[in-house]
């Protein structure tokens, strides 16, 4: 039997990108029950195993994805918040860059009267739906926005990276040159008793 340690790492590198979450279900927390759930997202539906223990619910999610029905071949959805937020502004660009694209070659098909505009719409469509999906990755289940790191260019970061070191160098100095001082008082003073006595 695999330690729940051995599971829990064999199923996250299954559902990888996705997201695994642990958690005691509402229902078992208001009627006091031993209940404990583990749950990642598909394309199409959450995923939900619950059982009496971790272990139990974990067993049961891996043996879902090591022996899945036949023909489910739904994919993990991948852990948006794993990318930087300068990652996923550059996912978000490229999909309206995209969406843009296909609206202007469908307006013009359409122009031209060309049966092939309805599939350049439906493809900008596609590209929309996309951006307001990942509108709704931006906000808790209260529809409160969640905190976001500051956005700025790699030549910022490693600047500040490098005033920072230089802070430090700079306390690091000052501190040595405090300690000097005190120690060449310190052997000033003995060297005074040492002589009065």
């Amino acid at each position: 039997m695999r330690s729940l340690d051995a599971t829990l790492t064999t199923l996250l590198e299954k559902i990888s990108p996705g997201e695994l979450r642990i958690a005691v279900p509402r229902f078992a927390v208001l009627q006091g029950l031993d209940r404990c759930e583990v749950s990642f997202r598909t394309r199409a539906y959450d995923e939900v195993f619950c059982g009496k223990s971790i272990r139990e619910a974990a067993e049961m999610a891996l043996e879902s994805l090591e022996d899945p029905p036949a023909g489910d071949v739904d994919p993990i959805v991948p852990s948006w918040y794993r990318l930087s937020r300068m990652q996923r502004q550059f996912v978000e660009q490229t999909l309206k860059r995209l969406l843009a694209d296909h609206m202007a070659r469908a307006a013009s098909l359409n122009i031209a009267r060309s049966p092939q505009a309805h599939a350049e719409y439906a493809m900008a469509d596609a590209f929309q739906a996309a951006l307001v999906a990942l509108e709704f990755d931006d906000v808790d289940e209260h529809l409160a926005p969640l905190p976001v790191e500051p956005l700025q260019g790699r030549v910022e970061a490693e600047q500040q990276e490098a005033d920072w070191v230089d802070s430090r160098g700079d306390l690091r100095k000052k501190k040595g040159e405090a300690l000097s001082s005190a120690v060449a008082a310190l052997k000033k003073k003995n060297r005074g008793q040492a002589r009065r006595s």
